[in-house]
């Protein structure tokens, strides 16, 4: 099974590029996970609609049928720490997913058609964040999962 954390930024922020670098080698030595950026068509941020739908038509481009997907989305409940372990723990035992892939939405959020698919929605955060800094917070809350489950000193409670 493969891990995947999928986001539409272009971004090129060199303490973001950093962060990201830092936790994904973190990241796979206990697990593979790959970032995938997806494209979207170059719209206007006033357009609101097309920016959706264009990269609603891009992931539904990447996914396949037997993707799990787990959308980020600011209106789903919140999750604590360990609340976020067991649900990431839970798609290692469904062995009937080819890919796990995390979506962050752009700075629109999600298509509902996309949210519509999703197994789950899970909550970065009740505060706004800046797309970079949630891909952040995701990547450093995947591996401080991963550090409890693998019993290794990195979280305290």
């Amino acid at each position: 099974m493969k891990f995947q954390l999928l986001t539409f930024d272009s971004a090129k922020d060199p303490w973001f590029l950093d962060a990201k670098k830092e936790f994904l080698e973190k990241i796979n030595h206990l697990l593979p996970l790959e970032s995938v950026v997806l494209k979207s068509k170059k719209i206007s941020r006033d357009t609101k609609e097309l920016k959706l739908a264009s990269e609603r038509d891009s992931f539904f481009q990447y996914l396949k049928p037997n993707d799990a997907l787990i959308v980020f989305d600011e209106r789903a409940q919140d999750l604590d720490t360990m609340k976020f372990k067991e649900k990431f723990e839970s798609y290692f035992q469904k062995s009937h997913f080819q890919r796990v892939l995390f979506l962050v939405g752009g700075a629109y959020g999600v298509d509902p058609q996309v949210k519509q698919r999703a197994q789950e929605l899970w909550k970065v955060s009740s505060l706004t964040m800046n797309h970079l800094v949630v891909q952040i917070v995701i990547l450093e809350q995947i591996y401080r999962s991963l550090m409890i489950i693998k019993n290794r000193n990195y979280h305290n409670e």
